[in-house]
């Protein structure tokens, strides 16, 4: 298990600065580094290759969720990083999970980068 609660906690602590336009540009040049699309929706822009997400930038966050290779080409923003989107490899403490995402429906225990955009979404 990954445990992202510091992650998440220093993201909601730092509040930085953030809107949907510098997600597009973050998503877009990471689309452009690993030769994915950008698909957008109010909460994410999600970076899919072969019908596949593999990376989310947050419109609200200055948050990546990715796969590891994705994740190798990250700006200065928070970043979670797991081998798929799909396996459920993180964990966060449910106070700091709640903070960032509000009450949703989503195992702190156990998630994966496509549990929290269903959850989020």
């Amino acid at each position: 298990m990954i445990d992202v609660t510091p992650v998440l906690r220093r993201m909601r602590e730092e509040r930085r600065p953030w809107a949907a336009r510098p997600a597009s540009m973050v998503a877009n040049v990471l689309a452009r580094a690993v030769g994915a699309r950008v698909d957008a929706d109010a909460h994410w822009y999600c970076l899919v290759d072969q019908e596949v997400r593999i990376a989310m930038v947050s419109a609200a966050w200055p948050l990546l969720v990715a796969t590891e290779s994705v994740a190798a080409h990250a700006p200065d923003i928070a970043v979670l990083a797991a081998p798929t989107m799909d396996d459920p490899v993180f964990r966060c403490a449910r106070p700091v999970l709640h903070g960032v995402f509000g009450d949703r429906d989503l195992d702190p225990d156990a998630f994966s980068g496509n549990d929290l955009w269903f959850a989020t979404v």
